[in-house]
């Protein structure tokens, strides 16, 4: 049955000796993850692909296909792990293409191209919202998940 949380990313603090769980890139099958050049040495940037197969997250009864993510974010040098490398309260973005198409079948596959603009979503912790199951769109710990 389909996992209403997904999984979060780790970041590993290999000077510390530690893990970190990086919640401000959402929940989701992470299939990849890469870095990408902001052109500002103080922000950081990463593509995400989620793997998650097809499914009505909407409820529309349409299966849509996994979004593509974008995230933002500022290094403070003066924080913990994650907000020195950028990894804390950064801002999160979904891929949303021009011309409505919403499954791979639709944009046509490999070597297809068209516009597209980059959506910032709410990914904001708010544990009034939190729920076991996921049925209200958010995980244990008032993270939202892709349902919401």
């Amino acid at each position: 049955s389909f996992n209403p949380f997904g999984g979060h990313v780790q970041a590993l603090d290999v000077n510390g000796k530690t893990m970190w769980d990086v919640a401000a890139f959402g929940r989701g099958a992470w299939e990849n993850i890469a870095p990408v050049d902001t052109g500002n040495p103080n922000t950081v940037g990463f593509i995400i692909a989620d793997d998650t197969s097809p499914f009505d997250a909407d409820g529309d009864g349409n299966r849509e296909a996994a979004p593509l993510y974008l995230y933002i974010g500022t290094k403070d040098s003066s924080g913990d792990f994650l907000a020195r490398n950028g990894l804390r309260d950064g801002q999160l973005y979904v891929l949303v293409l021009s011309s409505g198409d919403r499954t791979p079948g639709e944009f046509r596959g490999a070597g297809n191209s068209g516009d597209a603009t980059w959506v910032a979503i709410d990914n904001t912790r708010d544990q009034t919202q939190s729920s076991l199951d996921g049925s209200s769109g958010y995980d244990p710990y008032g993270y939202p998940t892709q349902r919401n």
